[in-house]
């Protein structure tokens, strides 16, 4: 199990089913060495899909909270080798019913680099 930290709320992450989504080119820069060779260098910005390990009901509200918000927020941990990155993180809302409220529950998480 992997750990990370998003939007200073600690996520367990279930390894196995986090993925690397396919990087975004963004913009464009056209470079040329000694007139002769021309190549188009790109940007690219990361983006992942996040299952979590079962985590409280609470936790979940909150993630949804922070992240839905359409503010930045900072991903660190595990699942990104350390590092801190700002990402724009999007919470699957798993559906659930009153009448049987799950304490625990696991859920999915997109995030993308900013």
């Amino acid at each position: 199990m992997a750990f990370c930290t998003l939007a200073g709320i600690d996520v367990p992450c279930r390894i196995d089913s986090t993925q690397d989504d396919a990087a975004m080119k963004i913009g464009g820069e056209v470079v040329t060495f000694q007139g002769a060779l021309r190549s188009t260098i790109y940007a690219r910005k990361r983006r992942w899909t996040l299952a979590t390990a079962k985590i409280p009901r609470t936790t979940i509200q909150s993630l949804i909270t922070a992240c839905d918000s359409g503010q930045t927020v900072v991903l660190t941990g595990d699942i990104v080798g350390g590092a801190s990155i700002n990402v724009k993180a999007s919470v699957a809302d798993q559906p659930w019913h009153v009448a049987f409220t799950p304490f625990w529950q696991s859920t999915t998480i997109s995030v993308k680099e900013i």
